[in-house]
């Protein structure tokens, strides 16, 4: 069951991430993963994980942290081809291009 005031945080982060303000996305991500993890007893959703680890990656340049958030978001769900294409984003923006490549053919199958 979703979580109201997570799921809102979520959104509008989306949508700052639509319009290209990372800072205030990152803000809104992390803040619907500090509340799931508060509200619920089982842990954040996979969207959640990765869409934070992908501002953290690509805004704050925090490659190593956002590549472990966005593989277990991967590994959560692995039939999600969004979680796919934002690790393979922090990936390329890691100079991993090998390995982005790989995670995004994944994602399309």
């Amino acid at each position: 069951m979703l979580n109201k005031e997570a799921e809102g945080s979520f959104e509008k982060g989306y949508q700052a991430l639509e319009d290209n303000n990372w800072r205030e996305a990152t803000a809104f991500f992390e803040a619907a993963l500090t509340l799931e993890r508060r509200l619920s007893p089982k842990s954040p959703q996979a969207r959640y994980r990765s869409y934070y680890g992908l501002c953290i990656g690509l805004a704050k340049k925090r490659h190593q942290d956002a590549i472990r958030m966005c593989q277990s978001a991967v590994q959560l769900e692995r039939y999600n081809p969004d979680l796919h294409w934002n690790l393979g984003r922090v990936l390329y923006e890691a100079g991993r291009k090998r390995e982005a490549y790989r995670v995004f053919l994944r994602g399309v199958k």
